[in-house]
């Protein structure tokens, strides 16, 4: 069920597309990029590298920056523009 109420809540964009979209991402399996909040447990998704943090968790990013300033963690550049992190709404533009 999709409703408006369940989408928009204070500090998450208003415009409920990217809730909606991070959902669906969850009812077809796909975990958080930062699943398990350490290194060593992966993803389980082939294409998204290791991290231990969301990317909000460490950095207030400028999706007009260079890919290379944004954030690092276990050793891999976040993919700040995955779907199933948590980064400021304007970032997201795929699924890995």
């Amino acid at each position: 069920m999709i409703d408006y109420r369940w989408f928009g809540a204070p500090g998450f964009g208003q415009s409920g597309y990217r809730p909606l979209t991070h959902e669906t991402g969850h009812y077809l399996g796909l975990p958080h990029t930062f699943n398990g909040s350490s290194c060593t447990i992966d993803d389980g998704i082939a294409d998204t590298p290791d991290i231990n943090a969301s990317t909000r968790d460490l950095i207030t990013l400028n999706c007009e920056e260079s890919y290379p300033n944004g954030p690092v963690s276990c050793g891999n550049e976040h993919l700040y523009v995955n779907y199933m992190d948590y980064v400021t709404e304007n970032c997201y533009t795929s699924f890995t």
